[in-house]
This record gives structure tokens, sequence and C-alpha cells, in this order.
């Protein structure tokens, strides 16, 4: 009876990821450093525009807040 680690085991297990390799044989050079450029590259615009969307939220929930704050003021001086 084998043991739950045996070599034979995990040499099978890294035969049958073989088959998920073999496609990656057509991609050249050039082209997997373009797509991982490109990749980089949106994930930095969509970031960019992520953090302008959160600053302007930012910057409107304190303007409202402040709104907020000068109307309450202004109900305690009159009462």
């Amino acid at each position: 009876m084998r043991g739950a680690f045996s070599p034979s085991r995990g040499a099978g297990a890294i035969g049958r990821l073989e088959h998920l390799v073999a496609p990656m044989a057509g991609v050249s050079e050039r082209k997997l450093q373009f797509c991982v450029l490109l990749a980089f590259a949106s994930g930095v615009l969509v970031g960019w525009q992520a953090n302008r969307l959160r600053r302007r939220y930012l910057n409107w929930r304190k303007q409202r807040q402040q709104e907020k704050l000068a109307a309450t003021q202004k109900e305690l001086d009159l009462a």
C-alpha cells in the first residue's frame, strides 16, 4: 500500500499537467512580452481611473458633510 506522499504519485500529477503547457509552445517570446505589457498597462489605467473616481466621491462626501454641518449650526444658532 502506497503512502499519500509517495514520489510516484507526484510524478503522475506532473505528467497530467503536461497537456496544459504544450499550447504555450506556439506563442512567441515577443508576443508573450507584448501580452504581459498590455495586461500591466491596462491594470495601471484601470487603477488610475478607479482612484480618480474614489477621490471624486470622497470630495463630494466631504463637501456634503460640510454643508450639512453648516445647516445644523445655523439651526442651532436660530434656536
